[in-house]
């Protein structure tokens, strides 16, 4: 059954002044089937470490929290090469240092996890080739659009695009036939896009903005979503939840409109 809710599952982290919403959690996470390689796999989260013997790391998590902590993220990117057999990798700029990661790690083609968030990104160039993805965030990127690479990732279940500043979305995106969520939150959107509507897997959409919108490190103003349009859904079969949490809605017929799709109350409050 179709549910609106209204942003269950996320948290506000990082230090400096734009509120950065974080989802601490995905709905299908525990759902997604991993390679056994990665199922089995310990996570290692001391780079020095892993640089020992770094073919046989599967899952790596660096936590960027100080200065040190970003010398062991220039460690792991002048070694990407080195991991031949990374199939999970998470790197959360908590602090927002000016960092960057480059495109050697779209060479990793095992790849089957990738989370990056608050990192500018050189270019994503590769990243079609991974034909085993199946989740990628790339959250507080500043990306204006989805990068056209994405829409190869035939395999990919889970995409978060939490924190960006895009604002519309190609019909290329239904090449994403397995895709079950799609995290939009925070980002400069006027409507639900149509070509949204024609992932006939998809689960889980959310449109979450923050309590209120702020600005980027370099001053650039974040975006938050507004609904001027709402499309016709109907033909979503698969969907469980649109999370709407703090979603402007600039216009009442648009929140009738909601209503009668749901056929339902809504719970808690819209912006």
């Amino acid at each position: 059954m179709k549910k609106l809710i209204f942003g269950l599952g996320l948290v506000v982290c990082g230090a400096y002044p734009l509120p950065l919403l974080c989802q601490d959690y995905s709905e299908i996470i525990k759902t997604i089937a991993f390679s056994d390689s990665l199922e089995k796999a310990k996570t290692v989260k001391d780079i020095d470490k892993a640089l020992v013997n770094p073919a046989n790391v599967i899952a790596l998590k660096l936590n960027l929290y100080s200065y040190s902590d970003t010398i062991n993220f220039q460690k792991f990117t002048a070694n990407i090469p080195k991991f031949k057999n990374l199939r999970k990798i998470i790197i959360d700029n908590f602090f927002h240092f000016d960092l960057t990661v480059p495109a050697e790690l779209w060479n990793l083609k095992k790849l089957e996890f990738v989370s990056l968030h608050n990192l500018k990104i050189e270019s994503f160039t590769g990243l079609d080739a991974l034909n085993n993805l199946k989740y990628l965030s790339l959250m507080a990127s500043m990306l204006k659009k989805i990068p056209n690479q994405v829409y190869s990732l035939t395999n990919l279940e889970f995409l978060d695009l939490t924190l960006n500043l895009i604002d519309t979305i190609p019909p290329d995106i239904k090449m994403l036939t397995k895709l079950r969520e799609l995290d939009l939150s925070n980002n400069c959107f006027k409507s639900i896009p149509v070509a949204v509507t024609e992932l006939s897997n998809l689960e889980y959409l959310d449109f979450d903005n923050p309590e209120k919108a702020g600005k980027f490190p370099d001053g650039t103003q974040s975006c938050q979503n507004e609904l001027t349009i709402f499309p016709d859904i109907s033909k979503m079969t698969s969907i469980k939840t649109i999370s709407i949490h703090k979603l402007i809605l600039t216009d009442e017929n648009i929140k009738v409109k909601m209503y009668q799709s749901y056929k339902k109350e809504f719970k808690g409050s819209i912006k």
